[in-house]
């Protein structure tokens, strides 16, 4: 039976003289902020830009552009990282493990996936605001600024809360670039570790506590974008 325990247990257990879990939850923020926060701008702007691009017609680069997009995004996660770290990150700095690896392995997912939860939101946008914007005298960034992302600003924050999730799911498989966060040793130390060596806990108990936690920084982060979005959709 799961009491608070064991709960209190995992939180307090130390390995090397240091917090287990509180470390590979601090790991975990630490990742999840800094991918989502740079996918986001990056995704923002590459979501315009194919918007763009499509409006206009330019069929070509947006062909070529979608290409690469649902190359990245079909290709499975983990044959991603080892192809990033094959024919990139080794080859050029002769290294493929540290936090580095893994911030840029998941916005090398997280920009794609983002930049097309942005394009279908530009599209779901009356088409008839690109030419209004024009009549009025509106630049390309006029038009993006104050037409454009301001009709689209509610479901770009739902979005962006989605984001974070999909940030924190994807990095339950960073351990094969040294990443430590919360699924990691839910993994290495609940699910493959070996039972004797962990103290007032048994595995299970600790896989239960991580997805708690990780369940948390969910909730927190879809109420908050949900506020945001009621409070920003003048719809």
């Amino acid at each position: 039976m799961f009491s608070f325990h064991a709960f209190w247990n995992v939180i307090t257990y130390k390995e090397w003289d240091k917090y287990l879990f509180l470390n590979a939850f601090l790991e975990t923020v630490k990742i999840t902020f800094f991918s989502s926060l740079i996918s986001f701008f990056l995704g923002l702007f590459l979501g315009v830009y194919l918007y763009l691009l499509k409006i206009k017609k330019n069929h070509k680069i947006y062909f070529i552009c979608n290409m690469v997009l649902n190359f990245l995004i079909s290709t499975p996660f983990l044959l991603l990282i080892i192809l990033f770290i094959k024919f990139f990150f080794f080859p050029l700095f002769g290294f493929s493990y540290g936090f580095g690896v893994s911030l840029i392995s998941l916005i090398l997912i997280l920009t794609p996936l983002f930049t097309r939860h942005c394009e279908q939101i530009f599209l779901t946008v009356n088409p008839e605001i690109y030419s209004t914007s024009y009549s009025l005298g509106a630049n390309d960034w006029q038009f993006i600024k104050y037409f454009l992302l301001k009709e689209a600003r509610s479901d770009i924050v739902l979005k962006t809360s989605l984001l974070f999730v999909t940030s924190l799911a994807y990095s339950s498989v960073l351990g094969i670039t040294g990443h430590e966060g919360i699924a990691e040793i839910a993994i290495s130390r609940g699910y493959q570790g070996d039972p004797s060596l962990l103290n007032g806990f048994t595995p299970l108990e600790l896989i239960i506590v991580c997805i708690f936690f990780m369940f948390c920084l969910t909730q927190i982060v879809q109420l908050i974008a949900y506020f945001l979005a009621n409070k920003l959709d003048k719809r």
